[in-house]
């Protein structure tokens, strides 16, 4: 795989967790192990589900907490992070074009992942963009 732009939900479907390579040039699949890894920015299929309730399919960023989320819908990308608030809006646009839906209320988004590995709960939370 070269890089997050082609992690589609075949990838996520095959291998949930994703992370950099050595060179921080390709993502490569993280094979089950005991516990979500701590030293690396992990890429995790999640269930996200907006304000309003629709629900997408995605993955979010971070170990401990979700620093930015991808939204996957129709082999599109909708990418907001929590350090880039001022691109959320562009984005958020993009998404409610796609979706064909003007009044989708985003934020705050749950994420939930559908696994946990052996003694971990499942990565869940609020993401918000705030700024």
């Amino acid at each position: 795989m070269t890089g997050v732009k082609d992690l589609f939900p075949e990838h996520l479907e095959e291998h949930p967790v994703w992370t950099w390579d050595e060179a921080m040039e390709h993502l490569v699949p993280v094979p089950a192990c005991r516990h979500l890894p701590t030293d690396a920015d992990v890429f995790v299929k999640a269930r996200l589900t907006a304000a309003d309730g629709t629900e997408f399919s995605g993955y979010v960023v971070g170990t401990f907490r979700a620093i930015a989320l991808t939204i996957l819908h129709n082999r599109d990308q909708f990418t907001f992070n929590a350090g880039l608030p001022r691109l959320a809006a562009a984005e958020l646009n993009r998404l409610r074009k796609a979706t064909k839906n003007k009044r989708l209320l985003l934020f705050p988004l749950r994420y939930s992942t559908d696994f946990a590995w052996e003694g971990d709960r499942r990565f869940e939370g609020t993401f918000e963009i705030r700024g």
